[in-house]
């Protein structure tokens, strides 16, 4: 006969603190470097300013300074709609996709060539209601996939050796750490 328990949470931690355990020691002594516990990666001011400067692309140029200069994550980054920007305040309104609800929306300034680039952007493409999203996709998607981010990243990387920690939430640690 098969029985089948109900575990508590109580219950459930435990087990699953020692599968978390038993997978960090594979990781450990697997062929991989693990960094370093508490590192992160993120871009030096002059690196970021040179991936900025190489890319030819409006509309990711756009979206990598979304995320550099605004430190937004990929998903909020590419979901972004026209209705949530204030031009005149020189913000973006930022609806956390972590925390959800309506009361967890930040509100965050705009910096002075992440505006000019919005503003280069705009002619290249121009939206034509508040719901538009800023990144369209094609073939009737909502808007961009995070995937074409990554894919963004990863050409990069292929491109320019001195871009090898480049990922996309990098660019969200670049901003906290010129932040400090």
């Amino acid at each position: 006969t098969t029985e089948i328990y109900t575990l508590s949470l109580h219950d459930a931690l435990p087990i699953s603190m020692a599968v978390a355990t038993v997978l960090m020691q594979e990781t450990a002594s697997s062929n991989r470097p693990m960094r370093p516990k508490g590192a992160i990666n993120y871009l030096e001011r002059n690196k970021a300013d040179q991936l900025v400067n190489s890319i030819a692309n409006i509309r990711t140029k756009t979206c990598v300074l979304l995320m550099l200069d605004c430190g937004l994550r990929v998903s909020e980054c590419v979901s972004l709609q026209l209705r949530n920007f204030d031009f005149r305040k020189k913000t973006v309104m930022v609806r956390s996709l972590k925390k959800r609800g309506e009361h967890h929306v930040r509100q965050i300034p705009l910096s002075n060539r992440l505006v000019e680039t919005l503003a280069e952007y705009f002619k290249y493409r121009k939206p034509k209601h508040e719901e538009d999203f800023l990144f369209p996709g094609i073939k009737g998607r909502k808007h961009i996939s995070r995937k074409a981010m990554n894919r963004f990243c990863e050409r990069m990387k292929k491109k320019n050796p001195t871009f090898h920690n480049l990922h996309p939430h990098a660019l969200r640690h670049t901003f906290a750490t010129q932040l400090l």
